[in-house]
């Protein structure tokens, strides 16, 4: 009997990363997190220091073509 396919691993892109592949920088991310804007995160455990952020790929994928703008002439 053939093997399931596994699923595609999920991605997880650090907030330097997030911020590169953005091109902005990372006390922008760390702003939006505060008011809720922004692309969707988990954040980690913090174990009395700053918690682990990260960003699942495909959420980031997901917001920008929330705000993909299309031009009417197209």
């Amino acid at each position: 009997m053939p093997r399931a396919a596994r699923p595609a691993p999920v991605v997880h892109l650090t907030t330097a990363e997030t911020a590169d592949r953005l091109r902005i920088e990372e006390s922008t991310l760390a702003d939006w997190r505060r008011d809720d804007k922004g692309p969707a995160y988990i954040r980690g455990e913090s174990n009395g220091t700053k918690a682990t952020i990260l960003y699942p790929l495909a959420e980031i994928e997901a917001w920008e073509r929330r705000r993909l703008v299309v031009p009417a002439g197209t």
